[in-house]
C-alpha cells in the first residue's frame, strides 16, 4: 500500500469532522436530503449513538435537532480502532445505495459518497494481507 506523508498535525478523524461539518451546514442551508453512515461502530467509543443518521429527510422543524444530533455524535466519538473491514463495509453500503437507486433516479437526483477511513485494511476478523487489498480494489471497480 502507498504511504501518505503527513504535512500537518491534523488527524484523519479531525479531517472527517470538518468534512461532515461542511456538508451538514450546506445540506441544512440548501435543504439537501442527506444520510450519513459511519463505517466503524461509534457505540464502541461513545454509548447511545447510532452509526447512521439523516438530515433534511423530515419536516423543516426537524433540521435544527438533526444538526445538533450530528454535531454531538461527531464531537463525542473517537476512531480508536486500528483495523477496518472496509471491503465488507463497502459491500454493505453498496446494498444500501442499491435499495435507494430507483427512488433517487426517479426524482432526478444524485448521490455524493464521501469515504474516510482509519486503520489497516482488514477482514471482519482483523486478518490482514495482500488478498484483503486485492478484494478491496475489486470492490471499488
Amino acid at each position: 500500500p502507498m504511504k501518505v506523508e503527513r504535512v500537518d498535525d491534523v488527524t484523519r478523524w479531525e479531517e472527517l469532522q470538518e468534512c461532515v461539518a461542511f456538508h451538514t451546514k450546506m445540506a441544512a442551508q440548501c435543504r439537501i436530503p442527506s444520510k450519513y453512515w459511519l463505517g466503524n461502530d461509534p457505540a464502541k467509543s461513545y454509548q447511545n449513538h447510532a452509526r447512521s443518521f439523516s438530515l433534511c429527510w423530515g419536516d423543516d422543524c426537524d433540521v435544527s435537532s438533526e444538526l445538533n444530533q450530528i454535531r454531538n455524535v461527531m464531537q463525542n466519538i473517537t476512531l480508536d480502532q486500528s483495523a477496518c473491514p472496509l471491503t465488507y463495509q463497502l459491500k454493505d453500503l453498496g446494498k444500501r445505495l442499491a435499495k435507494e437507486a430507483s427512488n433517487v433516479e426517479a426524482r432526478d437526483k444524485h448521490v455524493t459518497l464521501v469515504i474516510c477511513t482509519q486503520g489497516l485494511l482488514t477482514y471482519e476478523d482483523g486478518e490482514q494481507g495482500t488478498q484483503v487489498f486485492q478484494e478491496f480494489e475489486q470492490e471499488l471497480a
